[in-house]
């Protein structure tokens, strides 16, 4: 008797068992999938001041990495180099040559001088895709190519110039346009 008695136990247990284990298997299929990681995109960003001894070169640098710290969102971050030209013209366009060659999304210049500005514009220019930004002042015959090109003449203070120009710079590389409407089965669209 006591082995029958054991064997009925025994199994009650190992049924109790399964149908623990059944119920928390069919409790995990219930679960919602994992969202899907969200992705940060890195932009680069490069800027030719005009001398690491100039206090305003020096208000553009803090002003340039607090606008651009302001702007990270969970799919953007950015990365901002510097580099000075120390008044030289030359070392200016070595400097924005160098970071298109480097594949900057954008750059900022300082310009040594406002007639030094066109060569650097017409770098960016000729770059294919690096978008430019003279901060400070505006080129001598006011042509600027404004799809690639913008400028910030330091007239509402160095903060505004810098932030306007950080935004516009950010609205344009996060751009994602959104998607067309697909026509209707049995409509033809011209």
């Amino acid at each position: 008797m006591t082995a029958i008695f054991t064997r009925k136990n025994l199994s009650r247990i190992i049924c109790g068992f399964l149908c623990l284990m059944l119920i928390f298997v069919l409790s995990s299929c219930g679960e919602e999938p994992e969202p899907e990681p969200v992705v940060q995109v890195p932009y680069y960003i490069g800027a030719v001041l005009y001398s690491s001894e100039s206090e305003s070169s020096q208000e553009y640098k803090d002003e340039l990495e607090r606008a651009f710290a302001r702007l990270e969102t969970e799919t953007a971050r950015y990365t901002v180099d510097f580099m000075y030209s120390e008044g030289d013209l030359l070392e200016q366009e070595h400097h924005v040559s160098y970071f298109i060659a480097q594949g900057v999304d954008a750059v900022f210049v300082e310009p040594v001088s406002s007639d030094s500005t066109l060569f650097v514009h017409d770098l960016i220019i000729d770059s294919g895709g690096t978008y430019g930004v003279f901060v400070g002042t505006q080129p001598e015959d006011g042509a600027l190519d404004e799809q690639y090109i913008f400028c910030w003449p330091d007239q509402s203070g160095r903060a505004a110039e810098v932030s306007a120009a950080a935004e516009k710079i950010n609205e344009i590389l996060t751009y994602v346009p959104e998607p067309e409407p697909e026509g209707e089965e049995g409509t033809e669209t011209a």
